[in-house]
Formats: C-alpha cells, structure tokens, sequence
C-alpha cells in the first residue's frame, strides 16, 4: 500500500514539473491579453492598462523563481517573460489598430504605442536579469576542471601518504616481530639455562645428604649387625655349654636313677620305705629341673633382647630409608613443577606468537581492503570527471543553442517593428500599410532540450 501510495506521488509530481510550467505560462499570457483588450475596450487609463501586464509578468517572474514545481532554467525563464512581455505588446498594438479609424489621431497609434512597448522592456529586463543570474558555463567548465584536478591531486597525495603509511607500519610490524621472537628466544634459553642449573643444584644438595643418610645408615646396619651376630654367637655359645651341661647333669640323673632303680629292684622293700629313701632324690633331681629351666628362661630372655636390638635397628634402617624416599620424591616433585613451569612457558610463547601472526594477519587484510576501497574511489572519481565533462559539454551546446535563439529574436524584433524612427519615434502609417510585413524565419526543429515551444525555443 505504501509502494503504491509513493508511486502515484511520484507520477502526480512528473506530472506536474512536465506540464506545470507550460500551464503557467499559458494562463499567464491569456489573462494578460484580455485584460489588454477588456481594458481598451472599456476605456480604461493608461496606468492601469500599463500597470497591470506589467505586475503579471513580475509574478510570474516571481511564481517560476520561487516555486519548487514551476522552476526553470535561468534562460528559459527570461525567454519565457521576454516572449510574454512580446506577446503583451503585440495584443496591445493589434487592439489600438483594431480601434483606429480615420476621425482619430495618430497620436492614438503612438501612445497606445508607448503603453504597449513598457511590457516589451519589462519582459526584455527581466530576461538580462534571469541570463545574469545564470552561471556561464564557461566559467562553470573552468571551475569545475579547477576543482576536479585539486581533487585528484588531493586524492593521489592521500593515496601516496597511505601507502607510505602502510609500507611503514608493515616494516614497523616486521620489525616489532621480529625483536618480540628474539626476545622471547633469549627469555627461553635464560628459562632453559636456570632450569638446568636448579636441577644440577637440586642433585647436588640432594646428592650430599643422600650419600651422607646411605652412609650413616649403612654404618649403622653393619653395627647393628654385628653386634646382633654377636648376641647370637654368645647367646649359641651359651646355650651349647648349658646344653651340654644340661646332658651331662641329664646324664648323670639317667645313672643315679637308673642304679636307684637297680637297688630298688634288688632290695624288694615296701612302698613306704622306698618313698622315704627315693625323697631326697626326687627332690634333688625337681631341683635340676627347676634349675635347667630357669637358665632356659635366663637363655630366652637374653635372646629376645637380642631379636629387640635387631628389630629397633631394623626400624631405624626404614625410617632412613623413608626419609630417603621422602626427600627423593620431594626432588622429583620440584622437578616436575620446574618442568612444568618451563612447559607453560613454551605454550605462553606460542600463543603469544600466533596471536601476534593472527594481528599481522588481519592488518594485512585491513590493509588490502583500504587499497581496494581508494582504488574504487579513484575509479569512481575518474568516472565522475567523464560524467562532468559530458555536462559540461552539454552546457556549450546549450549555450550555443541560446546564443542563436537571441541573435534571431533579435533579427525578428527588427523585421517586425521597421517603422519606428530614430529621431521623433513616429510610425509612417502610408509606409506600414503599403509595405507589408515580412515574414518571420522559421525557427529551426527543436532540439532534445528544449520542453515547451514557449522556453527555449519558442
């Protein structure tokens, strides 16, 4: 609906610059041509009859100037009021010979004359000043090359002033990276270098207490051990004397039990005489019993001390050697931190430089679209200037046209008003009726700018 509507306004609005102009002009002339003629035939005063055209063709002057729809060019404008105040002239010549007969004077002739030829000077003043308003096309074509060469210099300074611009900032870019990539190399290999010497450190301080732990621990052990194996050679030793004490006296108790079983068997006595004699025997041999067990006590425990001795340094080798492991794993943790450290280093670096090749990129590419935009514009300058060369040409062709148009208006003018005298500005009437007018030239065919027989080529 809103297409339409913008359509119809557009043809509404074609319409009326097409045929606006035209229809003004038209109306204009014919109301001042009645009210030439009503005027004369009603007797009206000079002034009025005088003023009144005149005041037309000031409007119209001022409708066509000022009115968006009813603008012309500057020469059709002053052809337009010339050929009306004409046209003016002309109706109020025609009217006063219409009414002239013999009774009157040929003062009638001259002063309706003199009303009349005031419209021919307005329309002939009003077309010097619409030409005067006009730009001459020559100094428009002068300007206008002016402007264009200031612009095209302008136009090649930028573009050598950006190109300067950017070669620069390309070898500033290059420049930057390159100093960025050798600082960044330097900052590794110093990385590179404090890490090989923190690890060197490292195995060093590590290496002494290590060696010194490995040491002591193993004096220690050796220690532990031979005083362990010297427990155990003492305690065996021991234990193979009471043993063998143990089989002589176990021995010795096998004899005197064995002969006590003897003389018992050879002396048959009763029961209560042999509890009464084998008493003190019992209780001497409960007494070695007694005796060998304490001293396999006495034996245990001295052994089991010794086993203790043997755990306690046993305990104590762990837990060197867990302090050992604990101060290994503590090296490699420092270690793999260090090597992590250096890692993210190196990733750091690498994003940092494909961000930077990134930037490099996408300046390039800004760069090379700016080169494309102002040769664009320098095509679309170039194109600009053919198209003002043309115009400007046209505006010599118009100018022609207008230069011949004046010139045969003027031999027209000069055809068509032969009796009019130089010296008392009287018309010979015998002379205007006996010769008969010549005939006006004819216009040639209209060219492609003229719009209304009126304007241009009227």
């Amino acid at each position: 609906m809103a297409t339409a509507t913008t359509s119809e306004r557009s043809r509404t609005r074609d319409y009326y610059e097409l045929w606006g102009p035209s229809a003004i002009f038209v109306l204009f002339v014919l109301f001042g041509c009645l009210y030439i003629v009503a005027a004369k035939e009603r007797g009206f005063g000079q002034v009025y009859v005088t003023f009144i055209p005149v005041a037309l063709m000031l409007v119209y002057a001022l409708v066509i100037a000022f009115s968006r729809f009813l603008r012309l060019r500057d020469d059709q404008a002053g052809d337009n009021l010339y050929y009306m105040g004409f046209l003016f002239t002309l109706t109020s010549l025609g009217t006063s010979l219409y009414h002239f007969n013999a009774d009157r004077n040929a003062d009638y002739i001259v002063q309706n004359f003199g009303i009349a030829i005031a419209s021919t000077i307005t329309g002939i003043a009003l077309r010097v000043l619409f030409n005067q308003m006009r730009r001459d096309p020559v100094e428009v074509e002068r300007i206008a090359r002016l402007e264009l060469a200031e612009a095209a210099r302008r136009v090649r300074v930028e573009l050598d002033q950006t190109v300067l611009e950017f070669d620069h900032f390309r070898r500033a870019s290059l420049q930057s990276l390159r100093e960025g990539f050798d600082e960044i190399s330097i900052q590794v290999n110093k990385v590179g270098e404090n890490l090989l010497a923190g690890l060197q450190e490292v195995t060093q301080k590590s290496q002494a207490p290590l060696e010194a732990a490995s040491k002591s621990s193993g004096a220690t052990i050796e220690g532990l051990t031979k005083r362990v194996v010297a427990a155990l050679e003492d305690s065996a030793n021991r234990l193979a004397g009471e043993n063998e004490k143990l089989s002589v006296s176990a021995k010795a108790i096998a004899g005197s039990l064995d002969g006590v079983k003897e003389r018992l068997t050879a002396m048959q006595a009763p029961d209560e005489v042999i509890k009464i004699k084998l008493d003190p025997t019992i209780k001497g041999l409960a007494s070695a019993v007694d005796r060998f067990t304490a001293r396999i006590d006495q034996h245990e425990k001295v052994f089991g001390a010794a086993l203790e001795s043997a755990r306690l340094s046993s305990e104590a080798t762990r837990e060197a050697v867990d302090r050992i492991r604990i101060s290994t794993a503590d090296t490699e943790a420092g270690i793999r931190e260090t090597v992590g450290t250096m890692k993210n280093a190196v990733m750091s670096f690498e994003s940092v430089a494909r961000s930077q090749a990134e930037q490099v990129n996408v300046v390039m590419k800004r760069s090379d679209d700016t080169l494309t935009i102002l040769r664009d514009m320098s095509t679309a300058s170039t194109e600009r200037d053919a198209r003002l060369i043309d115009t400007l040409s046209v505006l010599k062709e118009m100018e022609a046209a207008a230069t011949d148009r004046d010139t045969r208006h003027m031999e027209t003018l000069s055809k068509l008003l032969p009796g009019i005298s130089k010296n008392d500005n009287v018309i010979d009437l015998t002379n205007a009726k006996e010769t008969p007018a010549p005939a006006p030239e004819q216009d040639p065919e209209p060219t492609k700018w003229s719009r209304w027989p009126f304007g241009s080529n009227a």
